[in-house]
């Protein structure tokens, strides 16, 4: 993406009017440094960059650039690599265990009045608070996605 920033001025001489239009065209321009994004600046020069900060730049003509994305040079594009990609989604399936862990256990906890041995409540509703409880326990273990669990149904 080029930005595009438009500066009009009017000049009179001899009583003629005379427009001239100032372009100035601003471009994202990015520091490569061992096909990683090092910084991505927009507003100055090519040379300018190169001249002060030094380094490999290039320009971000699809405006994907972000600092810490890989650049692959044969697609000229940014982006995580397959080992980042693969990280990340370990690092979402691992805080989704620890959410669905909490979940369940406050599930537990509500219902551990039901299994004092004095509470009011029949065995048959005993018995169903127990198969409920006894699948909450092993809910980490069954469920292959958790952030597409199936959780049970609590008795009624």
């Amino acid at each position: 993406m080029v930005v595009v920033a438009l500066s009009i001025s009017i000049i009179q001489n001899k009583n003629i009017n005379t427009s001239i239009i100032y372009i100035y065209i601003y471009m994202r321009l990015v520091n490569i440094e061992n096909d990683i994004v090092k910084r991505v600046t927009v507003g100055t020069s090519l040379e300018f960059c190169i001249n002060n900060f030094g380094g490999e730049w290039i320009i971000d003509e699809d405006n994907t650039a972000n600092v810490g994305l890989t650049y692959f040079r044969d697609l000229k594009t940014f982006r995580r690599t397959d080992e980042e990609l693969n990280e990340q989604r370990n690092k979402e399936l691992k805080t989704a265990t620890e959410v669905m862990r909490l979940e369940r256990n406050h599930l537990l906890n509500e219902t551990d009045k039901y299994m004092v041995s004095d509470f009011p409540i029949t065995e048959e509703k005993k018995q169903e608070f127990l198969t409920y409880r006894k699948t909450l326990r092993y809910l980490p273990a069954n469920t292959h996605d958790p952030t597409n669990i199936s959780w049970p149904t609590p008795p009624s």
